[in-house]
């Protein structure tokens, strides 16, 4: 029988970490078979106390790990290290596994040799409910997910994740553990740790498994169901696609300019599809929206990557910032703005990286046949009086910031927002830049 160590990570969700933990100690699974372990990652409520509480009624044996290092990659890889177990099984401090979530993973691994890593289902536990106006199809942005009712053996950049993962632990140790540059780190949305992982462990010959009989659910909370959330976490997603793809060999440096101007099209047009829908079918709509900032930041990553020391990057670095503050209204024609600043930085960057690294006719041709349809779209932005404006302040705010003028680079990013397209005014110009096309 497989020995297993189920882990759990935490920091300051004690009432959560009791529902998780009375789940993991309720588990079918031969007691004798399994151990828990809370990894502290520097709480500072009850959950010393809610760990001892739960160790005493439990028939496995519960061990609580402080580590002190915040981030989320930290403290699997400190649980990691304490494991008794020849399988790992990670599961979320806001997450309820199964009854049968640690006996259909051990089987899986017991009945596969060479199973490297492995998860099933996550399912979404809103409470009190699903709020009307979230879209249902974005649900795995929340961190839910399904991939149907069969067994099936998955590859990169497919993969389990989240609060439903289980390693082998030779294979853990092996591949090095979670890269610590992914990963939440307290409020900072690093992600793709999971990915990253599943690679490298991948790349030493193991395979990757969807179960679908290894369920969890995962509280979909509040602090996460909101559109300020979900655009930085967008932004986020799509930022870290980049260095993922680039860890794995997924992409190679001289990708980054074509992929960087694919998801600048696609963001494009995802956007303007969000715009025609947003009367008629609000949840479309909103789900454009998002993918358009995980396809922006894909591409912002790219040109961050491909000219790190440009002007523009100082500028793409307040955007998650911004658009977690965005108001409703100010949210509906930010994107314009932002997608004009990429164009510029792209028309700044790919003629003197093509010209210093040489790259092939053939590249530098496909990105000139993305280069009109992008610059008219974008243009009747990018020349509007509402959006010189705003241009005209982040690069005031990118030269300030070069000065090393902290305060007056701040002061000119919030003039920056402040006029943003917006209202009446945007309307007016853009309705004004159409009718001389």
């Amino acid at each position: 029988m497989t020995h297993v160590s189920a882990i759990v990570c935490t920091l300051n969700r004690a009432d959560d970490l009791r529902d998780a933990l009375t789940a993991l100690v309720a588990q079918t699974y031969p007691p004798e078979a399994f151990e828990i372990i809370v990894v502290d990652n520097g709480s500072t409520d009850e959950t010393p106390r809610v760990v001892a509480k739960l160790a005493t009624g439990s028939a496995a044996p519960v061990r609580y790990v402080f580590e002190p290092t915040q981030g989320l990659s930290q403290a699997r890889n400190a649980g990691a290290r304490a494991a008794a177990g020849e399988m790992i099984a990670y599961t979320d401090d806001d997450a309820i596994p199964h009854p049968d979530w640690l006996a259909s993973l051990a089987q899986a691994f017991t009945q596969y040799d060479d199973l490297g890593a492995a998860g099933g289902p996550i399912d979404p536990l809103w409470l009190p409910r699903r709020p009307d106006w979230f879209p249902p199809q974005c649900v795995e942005l929340l961190g839910a997910m399904d991939r149907g009712p069969r067994f099936r053996w998955i590859t990169f950049p497919e993969c389990p994740w989240g609060p439903n993962i289980a390693v082998r632990k030779e294979a853990h140790r092996r591949a090095g553990g979670f890269h610590t540059g992914f990963g939440l780190v307290g409020s900072h949305l690093a992600l793709h740790e999971e990915p990253d992982l599943c690679a490298r462990i991948e790349n030493l010959g193991y395979r990757l498994a969807y179960l679908p009989s290894a369920k969890v659910q995962h509280k979909m909370r509040s602090d996460k169901v909101n559109r300020h959330y979900l655009r930085r976490w967008c932004w986020a997603q799509g930022t870290g696609h980049v260095g993922l793809y680039l860890r794995a060999n997924h992409w190679s440096a001289s990708d980054l300019p074509l992929q960087g101007l694919y998801a600048l099209k696609r963001a494009l047009e995802l956007w303007r599809r969000s715009r025609l829908l947003a009367h008629d079918n609000s949840h479309e709509a909103l789900a454009a929206e998002w993918e358009t900032y995980s396809l922006a930041g894909l591409s912002a990553e790219s040109l961050r990557q491909m000219a790190p020391n440009s002007g523009i990057v100082a500028t793409l670095e307040a955007v998650p910032d911004i658009i977690a503050s965005l108001s409703e209204e100010r949210a509906r024609d930010y994107p314009n703005v932002l997608l004009s600043i990429l164009l510029d930085g792209y028309r700044a960057a790919i003629p003197d990286l093509y010209a210093t690294t040489g790259e092939s006719t053939k590249a530098y041709q496909e990105i000139k046949a993305l280069w009109d349809p992008l610059s008219r779209h974008i243009n009747v932005a990018a020349t509007s009086g509402a959006v010189t404006e705003p241009l005209m302040w982040y690069r005031t705010a990118r030269s300030e910031l070069r000065k090393g003028h902290i305060t007056r680079a701040a002061s000119a990013m919030m003039r920056a927002i402040r006029y943003s397209p917006v209202g009446a005014v945007g309307r007016k110009a853009a309705r004004s830049i159409r009718s001389r096309r």
